[in-house]
């Protein structure tokens, strides 16, 4: 009885299988089509609100506009370390 089960559930499993990549492959294709309506769809995250330790507020924006917000930031902070205005901690910060 258990063996009949197995070969049933295996041969179950051998006919998923086609559908299943023909989906995948739907997707990928799919997915160059909506790489513009991804970045149109709107995220929103919880940003903690400065000088409290419980209050958060609620920013929406587009994929896109984050991803430009990430950029912009990482930007500013490699700027300021390149212009060797921050101390990293090593022997030279004490300023003299």
């Amino acid at each position: 009885m258990k063996k009949s089960a197995l070969i049933l559930a295996a041969a179950a499993s051998c006919l998923w299988m086609p559908l299943a990549t023909t989906s995948v492959h739907a997707k990928d294709a799919a997915a160059d089509g909506d790489a513009q309506t991804e970045d149109n769809k709107i995220r929103c995250r919880k940003i903690e609100v400065t000088g409290s330790l419980v209050k958060k507020t609620k920013v929406c924006k587009t994929v896109a506009e984050w991803r430009q917000i990430s950029a912009k930031g990482n930007q500013n902070v490699r700027d300021l370390v390149e212009s060797g205005q921050v101390c990293a901690g090593g022997p030279m910060c004490t300023g003299g």
